[in-house]
């Protein structure tokens, strides 16, 4: 038997599960094998309000498998088929502040099947959902239930009338600012503002509209360094740390802003340069995460970004799935306990052949969403086929594709700032290539679906409602509905397809 080991990393792909840092076992040679694996160490880590991650090792390749819940019956249960032998699987979804029973299982492939021992792990309280975490805060973001912040990045305060006209509530960065006439120029528009601190925005007449600080730009990819006119580390999370540090020492009624580069989704990705030596720390291989962990220290808000349609990388390119999979990676690094917002391409960017079109905007919007944003920031420049700082407004279909999404996004903002909701509905798409996610909330006696295909493919899913017989199902923002039956109902989602429904309780 010749066997080799592989480290590797997979993004988070699929809702609620992330496995990472495997040994891959390749069995040249195969026997009859009638033993099954050894499980060791099986045990609970990291756990947070709605969530966990669960490892164990076997001794010869395996599946992974968890069953969970919040008896020693379980009721719920995660399965990844690939065969390794370090395991790691993420539970999301969970409540807040309870004891959750949970069991490992592996089976190698000949299909023996070893089962650990009933094993428990308690989740954290649940920190303020939504907007109401901003109420921590004197000067922070608006916390009522009605907000949801829709942003666009650096951009000029001469625009705020345009960008407010399309449902845009807050500006993330200011060029070289905040200065005297930047701040006196936002000041009639109402527009929120996050910035960098300085004396200017620390003192001005008119800075109660400045509601969070924020770093430079992508601290985690390699840095362009003057003095050797070449490229070098990211920054060492330590420094970011500090930075943090004085800024709520000079100003603690704010909240600071963090924002990553598409490395949290896209890994390993060449633009964040060498790991191995970042403020005398390891972060490469296996560590990759711990850079993100750390790092999240130096915020109370986290964002990212990563633009698919327009990236020329292969990885990624066309790939929207990816704008989901980091704003969940970044929930998961992060301990779920600071809202994590994200970015969304609008325009060609610098890629002259291609843009993003309204349905692809929409997708991305909704697919960060319903993973968890709390967030948007509309990425709005472009550089070709000629640079304009606002963009967005070469293309009249974008801009009425945003003014639509941020309409639907502001009339549903209260029913965004609530927990999700788990166990009431299941969805089953009928390609298991194409998975299609959701996220469950409830307000007002109405339940809500929202929903995307995670893959270019069309696919049809049908959701399971518990506690509904019969009813209409509204598709918001389609003009149509559709019955539930019997507890279920169908329907056909283009590829990146999404759709929200509404479901009153009778």
């Amino acid at each position: 038997m010749k066997t080799k080991h592989v480290r590797f990393v997979i993004p988070v792909l699929a809702t609620g599960i992330i496995l990472s840092g495997c040994s891959l076992t390749d069995k040249t040679s195969i026997s009859n094998d009638s033993t099954p694996p050894v499980i060791t160490g099986a045990q609970s880590s990291n756990p947070v309000n709605n969530g966990v991650r669960i490892s164990w090792a076997t001794d010869e390749p395996a599946t992974s498998a968890v069953r969970y819940g919040t008896g020693a019956d379980y009721g719920s249960s995660v399965e990844i088929p690939a065969l390794v032998t370090d395991h790691a699987v993420y539970l999301s979804g969970l409540q807040a502040d309870t004891e959750y029973h949970y069991m490992v299982a592996s089976s190698d492939s000949s299909g023996n099947r070893s089962e650990s021992e009933d094993m428990v792990f308690t989740t954290t309280n649940a920190p303020a959902y939504g907007s109401a975490y901003y109420s921590q805060w004197e000067n922070g973001l608006p916390s009522d239930t009605g907000f949801f912040p829709l942003a666009v990045w650096l951009q000029s305060p001469g625009n705020a009338a345009n960008y407010a006209a399309i449902g845009i509530n807050t500006y993330v960065g200011l060029w070289q600012g905040p200065t005297d006439s930047q701040l006196a120029a936002l000041h009639s528009s109402g527009m929120n503002v996050i910035c960098a601190q300085n004396d200017t925005g620390l003192t001005h007449q008119y800075n109660a509209m400045i509601r969070a600080w924020m770093h430079n730009d992508e601290p985690d990819n390699a840095q362009w360094d003057a003095g050797t006119g070449s490229y070098t580390y990211c920054i060492a999370p330590a420094v970011l740390v500090d930075l943090y540090r004085g800024w709520k020492a000079a100003d603690p009624t704010r909240p600071v802003l963090l924002n990553f580069g598409q490395g949290v989704a896209n890994i390993g990705w060449y633009g964040r340069w060498y790991l191995d030596n970042i403020g005398g720390k390891d972060y490469s291989g296996d560590n990759y995460s711990l850079y993100y962990t750390e790092a999240s220290e130096a915020a109370d808000i986290l964002s990212y970004d990563i633009y698919p349609v327009t990236d020329s990388d292969s990885n990624i390119s066309g790939k929207l799935e990816y704008v989901a999979s980091g704003v969940r990676n970044l929930i998961l690094w992060s301990g779920g306990t600071k809202p994590v917002w994200n970015c969304i391409e609008t325009t060609h960017i610098s890629n002259a052949a291609t843009r993003p079109t309204p349905a692809q905007i929409r997708s991305e919007v909704w697919m960060s969403i319903i993973a968890g944003s709390m967030g948007i920031i509309y990425f709005v420049h472009e550089w070709e086929p000629s640079f304009r700082e606002d963009g967005i407004f070469n293309y009249s279909d974008a801009v009425a594709a945003v003014a639509d999404i941020n309409a639907m996004i502001a009339g549903l903002a209260p029913v965004l700032n609530t927990q999700s909701i788990t166990g009431s509905v299941e969805v089953s798409s009928g390609d298991p290539d194409t998975p299609v996610d959701m996220m469950v909330k409830s307000r007002d006696g109405n339940t809500y679906i929202f929903s995307a295909a995670m893959r270019n493919t069309p696919v049809t899913a049908e959701f399971t409602v518990s506690g509904i017989s019969d009813a209409a199902v509204e598709v918001l923002g389609e003009s149509r509905s559709i019955p539930l039956s019997e507890g279920s109902f169908q329907d056909a989602f283009d590829g990146y397809g999404v759709h929200l429904y509404r479901i009153a309780t009778p």
